[in-house]
């Protein structure tokens, strides 16, 4: 290369090379972030909903024209993120005829140091959830738990959500609005788990 070309390349590739390093090191740290809001290796599991499958018939509603028993599902989970104060679970029906779908199940205020829900422990009068957790009243009109019940014919989809919060305990006035819960559950959120399970009658 003549000398002249040099001297003009030469800055050139002192300022490319920077801001190649710069690119790459802010692609990895949001790539990193946007991981550990995903869940950071958050994993949500059942002994009986399993990701694509039906819905048992014990966690079906029990009332209307559905004959369950409106047991809802034991839940696990693990991979929790650091600085996690507390727990919080959804179950929302994204084919339900009502905006933003049908809340079936929004838990909140689980201990940190809980990771696992026993089969039950929304389903009204169980007391087998945490004592410190408070349930909402769901879509139904009843507080905690209630089971699948769509139009004979449909097949709907229900998502279960899992939420690590940064904080250990969330207002108990919003045991009565579930929507306000929801979006107090997602503003403090480190970490998400989901499955999405389906039922047909």
């Amino acid at each position: 290369m003549h000398a002249k070309l040099w001297l003009i390349a030469a800055p050139a590739r002192l300022i490319v090379a920077p801001v190649k390093m710069f690119a790459s090191i802010f692609l990895a740290c949001f790539a990193l972030c946007t991981n550990v809001f995903a869940g950071g290796g958050l994993h949500l599991r059942s002994a009986t909903w399993r990701e694509g499958e039906t819905i048992p018939l014990e966690s079906v509603y029990n009332r209307l024209e559905c004959h369950g028993s409106n047991l809802s599902p034991e839940l696990d989970w693990s991979g929790v993120p650091s600085n996690t104060k507390s727990f919080a679970v959804t179950i929302l029906d994204l084919d339900a005829p009502k905006p933003g779908g049908w809340s079936h199940w929004v838990i909140f205020n689980i201990p940190g140091d809980v990771f696992h829900l026993e089969a039950g422990a929304g389903t009204e009068g169980s007391r087998r959830a945490p004592i410190e957790a408070l349930e909402c009243v769901n879509d139904y009109g009843t507080r905690g738990y209630g089971g699948p019940c769509p139009p004979p014919g449909a097949t709907h989809r229900y998502v279960v959500s899992l939420y690590a919060l940064k904080v250990e305990k969330l207002p108990a006035n919003l045991d009565a609005a579930p929507a306000k819960a929801v979006k107090q559950i997602e503003a403090n959120a480190l970490g998400l788990a989901r499955m999405t399970v389906t039922y047909h009658q």
